[in-house]
């Protein structure tokens, strides 16, 4: 476990490191929540992973034919220098900004 942990932090310290060296990708992604700011972030999240990719660990355990556990660890790092608000929509319950 502990190895797994360990491995899922340097590969998230190896893509921030390499991506501080690559070039400015323009992305546009869509990201929604409760506030505007949840939306804004979850936009920013959406775009890095969208620009950069996401690493995927998927962890199970079955003994005696039950389910002990079952764990999905997701990873995604970069930078963003810059973001602006294209469109904003406000429906009941969720903000949507594109």
């Amino acid at each position: 476990m502990k190895k797994s942990i360990n491995l899922i932090s340097l590969i998230f310290c190896l893509m921030l490191y390499l991506t501080s060296f690559s070039l400015a990708i323009e992305v546009t992604a869509i990201g929604e929540g409760h506030t505007r700011q949840e939306a804004i972030n979850n936009g920013i999240r959406v775009a890095i992973e969208k620009a950069l990719g996401t690493y995927i660990k998927s962890q199970t355990e079955i003994s005696q034919g039950r389910l002990i556990y079952d764990r999905i660890v997701s990873a995604s790092a970069g930078y963003v220098r810059n973001y602006k608000v294209l469109v904003e929509r406000k429906t009941l319950l969720l903000i949507s900004i594109k």
